[in-house]
């Protein structure tokens, strides 16, 4: 299924405009994907704590001694071991990790004063896209959990689920383009039983999604209510796949904002850059 709704959703972008989907990198299998218009350089890697530390030093002795234990029984073990050790035994991977962060606070900066102000932005914008992300998540598994109303399915889309049905899909981007061509050359009586289902699963959608509010009001949960009407009244999406291009459809914003200004650190960045986004997303 999840397959199948990215070739629904890839194929509504494909029928709106092909020839932007051809020019610009649409990625038939799964969702489009915005190709980076700035090359970020590999950042240092983020120092060990002293935990992590101990579980790499002590990891191959554990395997030699037990070599059947799966990742999961290592890492219980592993933690085990450690939270026997004395707070003296822990000292020097403590001080291994205290030394290890210290260096890689030197090459960090290092790193971002070589970076151009450019790159600077793309990557506070990459955080932001993680921030945003992040946040839907948490909303659409508490909307999941509360049983929110599955949303209706559109005419295009239960006719592209009718090709998709008891065939073996090789190639996406080509049943893609066909169903596409195909959905454009239905007369309107063809087209008429697909849009009645769609009508019909609307008005599902409307009734479960009438009790489904006043089942959280019941429940006390108004502001998770309230958190999703918002959502939905800015046009936003729960779908993890939109929020790149969402996000990125305000880059210019962002750089004509950000443009003028010197940044000394990676915390000032961020700073003008949540200022933004809460001004263009609410966020």
């Amino acid at each position: 299924m999840a397959l199948l709704r990215g070739i629904v959703k890839s194929s509504e972008c494909f029928l709106r405009n092909p020839s932007v989907a051809l020019q610009k990198g649409w990625n038939f299998e799964l969702s489009y994907s915005a190709k980076k218009a700035v090359n970020i350089p590999p950042a240092p890697k983020k120092p060990l704590t002293a935990y992590m530390i101990f579980c790499k030093d002590n990891r191959k002795e554990l395997l030699k001694q037990n070599p059947t234990l799966t990742s999961t029984e290592q890492i219980k073990k592993l933690a085990a071991q450690w939270n026997c050790l004395s707070l003296d035994m822990k000292e020097p991977y403590e001080n291994k990790a205290r030394e290890s962060t210290v260096l890689y606070g030197e090459a960090h900066k290092r790193y971002y004063e070589n970076l151009t102000e450019e790159q600077r932005q793309e990557i506070a914008l990459e955080k932001a896209e993680k921030k945003e992300a992040r946040r839907l998540l948490k909303l659409k598994k508490a909307l999941k959990e509360a049983g929110v109303p599955k949303s209706p399915i559109p005419a295009y889309a239960l006719f592209v689920q009718s090709q998709a049905k008891d065939k073996n899909i090789k190639d996406a981007s080509e049943f893609i383009k066909a169903a596409a061509e195909k959905w454009k050359t239905l007369s309107d009586d063809e087209k008429k039983k697909f849009e009645e289902q769609a009508h019909k699963d609307k008005i599902r959608f409307n009734n479960e999604m009438e009790k489904w509010k006043k089942k959280l009001v019941a429940e006390g949960k108004d502001e998770l209510l309230h958190r999703y009407e918002d959502l939905k009244g800015k046009g936003k999406t729960l779908d993890i796949e939109e929020v790149s291009k969402r996000v990125r459809a305000k880059k210019e914003v962002a750089k004509v904002e950000l443009h003028e200004d010197i940044f000394e650190s990676p915390n000032d960045v961020m700073t003008r850059v949540k200022k933004i986004f809460k001004s263009c997303f609410g966020i």
